[in-house]
């Protein structure tokens, strides 16, 4: 038993209330006695590339998000949640390198996270808990009557009480702990309860109209206008093949549209193939001189389509290009 909660300890699963529990008692998280010295030094590698793991993926919430607060709970990664919560308690308690405090502190990270509502209305009684919600609630509108919607980043520091407190409800809505009269105010004000999803379901449409003006789900990172959605996509990618489990659902809507997960790069063949392509645009056919030192490589390719031909060495899906281009087997004339 006291080995599995070492193990999640390292993984970062363990709960924060078994963690303080077992602090409390003076539960030691690593052993480096005896023989199972080289073990855990092993582990302690493995931890390390676990740390480094999470504050990559605070690197990537602070570039999406404005900050450092990910939600207590997060759905979307709650691993990084607890973490970043383990590092405040280690903070805490004396426990945090030096090195790993730079670290963090270098993206502004974010020792303590109070509750600053209590700075508009103090008290916690029932009535002075519904007023607070009340101002923050109109707060809100007046933020949707600027600017259109009710998505305010953590990032936002025209209002950080605000901020906080619209992440606030989503953590609350998202454990039961919301009024139903609350979800329904929040509701009719247009709030988002799951921006992410949102935001991905608006880049899905994005990715549907591209493939209706080009015929495919590539989006190229060359086009400066599609450098959003082209990121977007190789994010998906990425995410597959890291196995998340919200790309189970996504991944089918992507199949839908025939969206390609692993791209093969083109080979010589494919280029030389553009080449013609190019070249019967501009002459009208495929007949490439042999003679002219202008297309001596791509006369001599040619050349080699009709000897593999002839052969029946030509793959049957060039065979097929070449034949819709209106490629000529045989130039001999009678």
């Amino acid at each position: 038993w006291v080995s599995v909660q070492r193990g999640q300890f390292k993984s970062g699963v363990l709960s924060h209330k078994r963690i303080r529990i077992l602090d409390s008692i003076g539960f030691e998280w690593a052993v480096n006695s005896g023989a199972s010295r080289e073990k855990s030094l092993l582990g302690i590698v493995d931890f390390e590339m676990q740390w480094q793991t999470r504050y990559t993926e605070l690197l990537k919430y602070k570039e999406e998000y404005g900050s450092c607060r990910v939600p207590s709970g997060w759905v979307h990664n709650p691993q990084l949640a607890n973490w970043v919560g383990v590092q405040r308690r280690r903070y805490k308690q004396g426990k945090l390198s030096a090195d790993r405090i730079q670290q963090l502190e270098s993206i502004e990270f974010d020792w303590v996270v109070e509750s600053h509502l209590n700075s508009y209305i103090g008290g916690n009684s029932v009535d002075a808990i519904e007023q607070r919600w009340n101002l923050m609630f109109e707060k809100l509108r007046e933020y949707k009557a600027e600017y259109g919607d009710c998505l305010v980043s953590q990032g936002w520091k025209s209002d950080i009480r605000l901020a906080d407190w619209v992440t606030s409800q989503r953590t609350a809505n998202n454990r039961g702990q919301l009024s139903t009269e609350r979800i329904e105010r929040l509701n009719e004000l247009g709030f988002d309860w799951d921006p992410i999803a949102t935001r991905w379901e608006e880049m899905l449409q994005q990715l549907v109209k591209f493939k209706e003006d080009h015929g495919h789900a590539n989006v190229s990172q060359r086009l400066p206008e599609f450098k959003e959605l082209s990121t977007w996509v190789r994010n998906q990618r990425r995410a597959k093949e890291q196995n998340l489990p919200i790309m189970i659902e996504r991944a089918k809507r992507l199949d839908e549209i025939g969206f390609i997960w692993r791209l093969v790069k083109r080979g010589a063949w494919e280029k030389d193939f553009e080449s013609l392509v190019a070249f019967k645009r501009q002459n009208g056919n495929c007949n490439v001189p042999q003679k002219d030192v202008r297309f001596k490589r791509l006369g001599k390719w040619v050349n080699t389509q009709r000897t593999f031909h002839k052969r029946g060495t030509l793959k049957p899906d060039r065979f097929q290009k070449l034949q819709e281009l209106g490629f000529v087997w045989n130039t001999k004339r009678k």
